[in-house]
C-alpha cells in the first residue's frame, strides 16, 4: 500500500499510462454522459479518493508506519534518501540491523541483541512501550538498477496492543529482472494483495499483474493488467497492454498498442492516442476517454479527460493525487 512506502521498481514495471490508472478503478456501456454530468462524476470520483486517503491516513497502523519511516535512527531496509552521484551505494544489512530498538524521546536506541529487528515505541507514563514493529525476515537479489530488489520480507506491526498488521512478500528474480512477485498486506479490517508473473520465450513474453484490496467481503479496488512484452539488452518493453480497473463507483478499461506508437516522432501524443483506447465509466455510463495532450504552455505532455462534447480537461485537475503517483521514484 502506498502509505507503507514499500518500494517496488517502477521503471520497467509499469508504463506511465499504467501508473496513471493503477489506482483509478470493464463494464458494459450504457449511455455517454453529457459534459456537465461527466464533470459531476469526476468530482464524485475525487471525493471518493479523498475520503479513502483520509480514512487510511487516520488508521493507527498507518500513523505508526509513517512515524517509523521518518526516523533516520530506525534501521529500516528501504532507502530514505535519493541517489546521489558519487555516493557509494550501501545495501541494507539485515544481519547487522538485528536487535531490539527502543524509542528514547528523540531517537531509537539499540537495547539488546535478538534474531530479528524489533522497534518498540510509544511509551506510556509507566515506561511500557505500547507499540512494536517486528521485521523477522528480509533478503534481496540484484536487479538491473539500484537498490537491490526485495525477494523475502515478513513483518508485523502492533499499535497500542491492537492489530496486527502483517506484511508478507516473496519474489524471484531472473536475468536481473523480477519474475514472480506475491505480496500480501493484511490489516485489522482489510487485505491488500499484489501479484506479478512474467514469462519469456526467446525475445518475447508476457506480463500479468493484479492488485486487489478488500475490506471484509467488500472489494475496495482492483486492477488487472495483461501485457505482451519484448526483451532487449536493457530489460523488457511493452508491445501491447490491456487493463481493467475498478474503484468505488468508477472503472477504467484500456488497451495500448505500444508496438505501433512512434516514441521519437514529432507528434508523440497523436501517435499514442491513435493506438490507444482508455475509457472511464461510472457504473454503466461512460464519463469520457483518457488521452495524451500538450499542457497549456505547449511544452509538456499530460493526461486529459475528453468529454462527449470534445472538451478536454487536465486529469490531475480533477484528481490531484495523480501528480504524486506519476512523480514516484525508485
Amino acid at each position: 500500500m502506498l502509505f507503507l512506502k514499500i518500494t517496488i521498481p517502477l521503471r520497467g514495471f509499469f508504463s506511465a499510462a499504467g501508473i496513471v490508472f493503477l489506482l483509478l478503478g470493464a463494464v458494459s456501456c450504457g449511455r455517454t454522459y453529457r459534459e456537465d454530468e461527466a464533470d459531476r462524476s469526476m468530482k464524485v470520483l475525487n471525493s471518493d479518493w479523498v475520503n479513502f486517503f483520509s480514512q487510511a491516513s487516520e488508521k493507527p497502523e498507518m500513523k505508526a508506519i509513517a512515524f517509523l519511516w521518518d526516523q533516520p535512527s530506525a534501521p529500516l531496509p528501504f532507502p530514505k534518501e535519493k541517489f546521489t552521484v558519487g555516493k557509494v551505494y550501501q545495501p541494507y544489512d539485515f544481519e547487522a540491523a538485528k536487535g531490539i530498538y527502543v524509542w528514547d524521546e528523540q531517537t531509537f536506541v539499540r537495547q539488546a541483541d535478538t534474531s530479528v529487528v524489533i522497534f518498540r515505541f510509544e511509551p506510556d507514563t509507566g515506561g511500557v512501550y505500547r507499540s512494536a514493529f517486528i521485521l523477522s525476515d528480509f533478503s534481496v537479489a540484484p536487479v538491473g538498477s539500484r537498490p537491490d530488489f526485495p525477494v523475502e520480507m515478513a513483518a508485523m506491526l502492533q499499535v497500542n496492543g491492537a492489530g496486527p498488521l502483517t506484511i508478507n512478500h516473496q519474489a524471484t528474480v531472473e536475468e536481473h529482472l523480477p519474475l514472480h512477485i506475491t505480496t500480501e498486506l493484511r490489516g485489522p479490517d482489510y487485505d491488500l494483495k499484489l501479484k506479478l508473473n512474467r514469462t519469456r520465450e526467446q525475445d518475447a513474453g508476457t506480463l500479468r499483474f493484479t492488485l486487489r484490496m478488500d475490506a471484509g467481503s467488500q472489494e475496495i479496488f482492483s486492477f488487472d493488467l495483461d501485457a505482451a512484452i519484448g526483451y532487449s539488452r536493457q530489460g523488457y518493453f511493452f508491445n501491447q497492454i490491456y487493463f481493467d480497473s475498478r474503484m468505488f463507483r468508477h472503472s477504467v478499461t484500456g488497451k495500448i498498442d505500444y508496438a505501433q506508437i512512434d516514441p521519437t516522432g514529432a507528434d508523440y501524443a497523436g501517435s499514442f492516442n491513435r493506438h490507444s483506447q482508455i475509457s472511464l465509466f461510472e457504473g454503466r455510463h461512460k464519463v469520457g476517454d483518457i488521452v495524451l495532450a500538450k499542457t497549456a504552455d505547449g511544452e509538456l505532455l499530460d493526461y486529459f479527460i475528453r468529454f462527449s462534447s470534445g472538451e478536454e480537461k487536465l486529469l490531475s485537475d480533477y484528481l490531484p493525487f495523480l501528480k504524486k503517483i506519476l512523480n514516484l521514484k525508485y
